[in-house]
């Protein structure tokens, strides 16, 4: 049971924390990729986490509630 409890345990903050230290090769080819379409769609899409500082995400850097809706690496990003 103990070693049940510590697999769970491990796995999620494996899974919450490596994100933030890792950023994936995976990730870079996903966002070469979206970046494409965002810059051919710059009205219907926006380039997230893979350009914070590109104008489509003027929008969601704007405070709605007390905060962005822009969160990279587990830190909202303000405009």
């Amino acid at each position: 049971m103990k070693l049940i409890i510590f697999i769970v345990l491990f796995s999620l903050l494996y899974w919450t924390l490596a994100p933030k230290y890792v950023k994936s090769d995976e990730w870079n080819d996903f966002c070469k990729v979206w970046m494409k379409y965002v810059n051919k769609h710059p009205q219907a899409l926006h380039a997230g986490c893979c350009d914070i500082d590109h104008p489509t995400n003027d929008l969601l850097k704007k405070v709605y509630l007390g905060e962005p809706m822009l969160m990279c690496d587990g830190e909202y990003i303000y405009g």
